[in-house]
């Protein structure tokens, strides 16, 4: 339970985008590809997302599959460590996305995410206190 509640804290809340490098924003063409996560405020993976006693949750791993049809999937792996148990789960869900002047917004059922688009590589997702970076 507390795992599940975990990903929707870390991948369903509306996301506000930094700006774009590109004032005329970018096409649906340069934006199609897989963008794997980097960095989580700065720092490489893995990112400790819950740090308590008796648990422990990191993010292993995160990307989004931008297709050029414009949909989408996006995976998360997250190792979950309960007491001495190590369970590493990987979750999944897909939707679509569009181009809304510099920034991409990703739609599925109950989610709606805003990356900013730069570089012709890069997209990020920032909200208060964190900030996710993706590249292609």
């Amino acid at each position: 339970m507390k795992l599940k509640f975990a990903v929707a804290l870390l991948i369903a809340p509306l996301m506000i985008a930094c700006g774009d490098d590109d004032p005329a924003g970018p096409s649906a063409d340069n934006v199609a590809g897989t963008y794997r996560l980097q960095t989580v405020n700065g720092a490489a993976l893995p990112f400790v997302f819950i740090n308590e006693p008796g648990l422990r949750v990191e993010v292993m791993a995160d990307e989004y599959v931008l297709n050029a049809n414009q949909s989408f999937t996006t995976t998360i792996t997250l190792r979950e460590t309960e007491d001495t148990v190590v369970t590493t789960t990987t979750d999944s869900y897909s939707g679509q996305w569009q181009v809304d002047g510099s920034d991409i917004i990703l739609t599925s059922p109950g989610i709606v995410d805003r990356a900013s688009f730069s570089n012709g590589n890069t997209l990020t997702f920032t909200f208060p206190g964190v900030a996710l970076v993706y590249r292609k």
